[in-house]
């Protein structure tokens, strides 16, 4: 099966996505405008960009709603009765000209729709009441997150792939944790420029970063605590491990082949 999208389009240009809603429509996102294609009824409907909207991301929620940000700063909801679009604005005017009007989207199921913008942070969309508010704007530096990517890895819990590295948000109890690269920590990130994030069926999560390859995090079911010099005077010195005694005061005496005897307070975790 092969439809020429010209046929309807003079000038369909580049594909930039393809998903599928619940009524069995095929949605193709181009520069031009949107295509749907009806399964049912091997038929294709265009909707032009200077009629519309200039799309940018697409999401099918769960409830089988169509949610489209626009390339200006407004977010769109497919009205299939009417076969038409409802607007809503995201950006003010002042952001969409400081930075831009593009932002991706991910359903955050009985929390709405997160929206995740370039440099103004990650924003909460209700489609209840119509309205949203920011609920991450900077990152551990206190610097405005360009968000890449949004991985919904549970039904509370959401991580975000940034240009400052990882940020995993808890939804229910507000828990915000970051993963950043750290020179120190051969266990971090080798790169903060997170672009994609995916979760395989172990539940461990791939990050594809744009300068340093591939991060693979495994799902911690076990979680070890590791112990490394990480250039604080506190930090167990070594690397090769020989020996580790316990004294009867609990202390922990740690014999190494290149940096000599640590002794280690657990207590203290000095």
């Amino acid at each position: 099966l092969c439809h020429n999208l010209e046929d309807y389009c003079s000038n369909s240009g580049e594909i930039i996505d393809i998903v599928e809603d619940l009524r069995e429509n095929i949605w193709i996102q181009s520069f031009q405008g949107l295509y749907k294609y009806d399964k049912k009824h091997k038929t294709i409907r265009f909707y032009s960009s200077t009629t519309y909207f200039t799309p940018n991301y697409m999401c099918v929620t769960q409830q089988g709603d169509l949610w489209i940000s626009g390339n200006n700063g407004n977010l769109y909801n497919y009205q299939y009765g009417k076969d038409d679009f409802n607007c809503f604005p995201i950006l003010t005017t002042k952001e969409k000209e400081e930075y831009s009007g593009r932002f991706i989207l991910a359903d955050a199921g009985k929390y709405g729709l997160l929206i995740g913008t370039e440099e103004k942070g990650l924003k909460l969309f209700n489609p209840n009441t119509l309205s949203s508010i920011e609920i991450l704007r900077n990152d551990n530096n206190e610097k405005p997150i360009y968000i890449r990517s949004i991985l919904p890895y549970s039904e509370d819990e959401y991580w975000i792939g940034s240009e400052s590295g990882i940020h995993i948000l808890n939804m229910k109890d507000g828990g915000l944790t970051s993963l950043q690269k750290d020179l120190r920590s051969p266990y971090s990130l080798n790169n903060n420029a997170v672009y994609t994030l995916t979760k395989d069926r172990e539940e461990g999560v791939w990050a594809g970063t744009y300068f340093k390859g591939v991060n693979y995090l495994p799902p911690e079911t076990t979680p070890f605590e590791k112990h490394f010099y990480q250039g604080h005077d506190s930090d167990i010195k070594g690397s090769i491990i020989r020996e580790i005694k316990q004294d009867d005061r609990g202390n922990l005496w740690i014999g190494t082949e290149d940096e000599g005897i640590n002794m280690y307070d657990i207590l203290s975790k000095k």
